[in-house]
């Protein structure tokens, strides 16, 4: 994805949020300026201003006829933005959080169902260590993450992956 280079007039209450960041895509809702970096998803909301890493975007989806971006973070919360003006922001929230995963493995837990271990990288940070979860699928709870089977495989990946 090649990066724009114009400047964009930032909504006062993001500025602190974006610091030296460069916008890539922007968009509105009627709370004010959705902003993507290369890094981060900065938005204006009733409460004040809000940024996420695309990182911390455990998964989500643009829905185009209803202009909803939403998505769900790790500890489960789910969040949503009706865009107001699109721009490129759908298209860069797909690519940033795929740019995000090193890596994507099921495993079968011992009690039965079904748990996905993830690697996050931090865009932002070339230095940060990968950020390891443990995502529960079909018939499994969050308690999946201290499974026999799931502890040993993420231990196994950890040991492959993990460079630091």
């Amino acid at each position: 994805m090649q990066w724009p280079s114009r400047l964009v007039e930032v909504e006062p209450a993001l500025r602190p949020l974006l610091g030296r960041r460069r916008v890539v895509a922007r968009g509105a809702t009627s709370a004010g300026q959705v902003l993507g970096t290369k890094d981060r998803l900065i938005y204006a909301q009733a409460e004040g201003a809000r940024s996420v890493g695309w990182h911390e975007i455990e998964r989500g989806e643009w829905n185009a006829e209803t202009e909803l971006l939403s998505w769900v973070e790790p500890d489960a919360a789910a969040y949503s933005l009706r865009l107001t003006q699109v721009g490129r922001l759908p298209a860069l929230f797909s690519e940033r959080v795929a740019a995000s995963i090193a890596l994507v493995r099921s495993v079968t837990p011992t009690a039965g169902g079904s748990a996905s271990i993830t690697a996050r990288r931090d865009l932002g940070r070339s230095d940060a260590p990968l950020e390891w979860r443990v995502v529960p699928g079909k018939g499994a709870t969050p308690a999946v993450a201290a499974d026999p089977a799931v502890r040993a495989e993420l231990a196994r990946l950890r040991s492959e992956y993990d460079l630091g």
